[in-house]
């Protein structure tokens, strides 16, 4: 990811409801990747792996939800796959790397002064 990607990141996400709710669901996608990868090793696995794909989606509408506060919103990919693929980097790669860089609680300082 070069750093324009995180800028433009950046820029459609300074909503406080949309960081905070970015901040609270990526650890439950976190731990519903885990349940899903797990899931095999139980033997109710079905049960698991069904957790696992609830919480993905319950932290995926959640952080739609927010996005849809925001006044610049990130165009949509084609494509369910496509749209995945996007969603899972932004949790796992673009996410840490903006709460790690200083941008969330930049946005989220920002964001007070804004709204």
């Amino acid at each position: 990811m070069n750093p324009e990607d995180l800028d433009s990141y950046s820029r459609s996400h300074r909503h406080p409801l949309n960081l905070l709710i970015h901040v609270a669901t990526v650890p439950i996608v976190y731990a519903a990747s885990i349940v899903i990868l797990m899931a095999p090793m139980f033997s109710n696995w079905p049960a698991w792996w069904g957790v696992g794909v609830a919480l993905l989606v319950y932290a995926a509408l959640l952080q739609r939800f927010g996005h849809s506060r925001e006044l610049l919103v990130a165009p949509r990919r084609e494509g369910f796959l496509r749209r995945l693929i996007a969603w899972l980097t932004e949790q796992f790669l673009v996410f840490p790397r903006f709460l790690l860089s200083g941008r969330w609680i930049r946005n989220w300082r920002r964001s007070h002064c804004e709204h």
